[in-house]
Formats: C-alpha cells, structure tokens, sequence
C-alpha cells in the first residue's frame, strides 16, 4: 500500500509534468480541493475509460479486439477478458465493450472530464 510520501510524489510529479489528470482506484488518497489547487483532477480509471468510449468508439473498440488477437498464449475469449476487467474494477468498461459494436458510442455516463 502507498503510504502519504508515495502519494506526494505522485502528486509532485503531476504538478511538475503539467498534468490535468490523476488516474486512480484509490480517489479517498487524492482529495479534490487540494488537487483543484494545482489544476488537477483525480479520476477512476474506470471513468476514465468509459469516457474514452463515449468519445471515440470505433478506435477504442478496434484497439480492444487487437488487444484480444494479441492474447494468443493462451488464447483468451473475449467475454473472459470482459470478466477480468469487471474483476479489476472496471465494470463499466466492460459493459460498454460487451454492448454491440452499433451501440458502444449510444451509452452516455456522467461526463468525467
């Protein structure tokens, strides 16, 4: 587990590479006010990704599938995939790919970012 040190030199490294963004499972570690300080914002790497999707489909979607082609030692199923992100904390990444390919850019999820 990160310890407050860790979590200052995150932050002393995103204020120095001009960050606007903190991707994060751990939000409780980086609270808004002190990041709005600096410009920045922590977001859920979930969200994150879910906006992503929202924003730009098609290419999120074709980066997912040669993502999968790649899994081949072993081969890994989609759906099997989708689960592990689910696992990982990311379920709604994993329902946005799960959805049909026409429908992936109709979902709407408050805006992140």
């Amino acid at each position: 587990m990160w310890g407050i040190k860790s979590m200052t030199v995150l932050l002393a490294a995103a204020i120095e590479a001009d960050a606007e963004l903190i991707l994060t499972f751990n939000l409780k570690d980086f609270p808004e006010d002190e990041l709005a300080k600096h410009g920045i914002k922590a977001i859920h790497p979930d969200d994150f990704l879910v906006q992503l999707i929202e924003k730009d489909p098609d290419n999120v979607l074709d980066a997912f599938e040669q993502q999968l082609a790649r899994l081949r030692n072993p081969p890994l199923t989609r759906e099997y995939v989708l689960d592990k992100l689910t696992g990982c904390g990311l379920p709604q990444t994993a329902a946005s790919l799960r959805l049909p390919a026409g429908d992936i850019g109709a979902i709407s999820f408050s805006n992140i970012y």
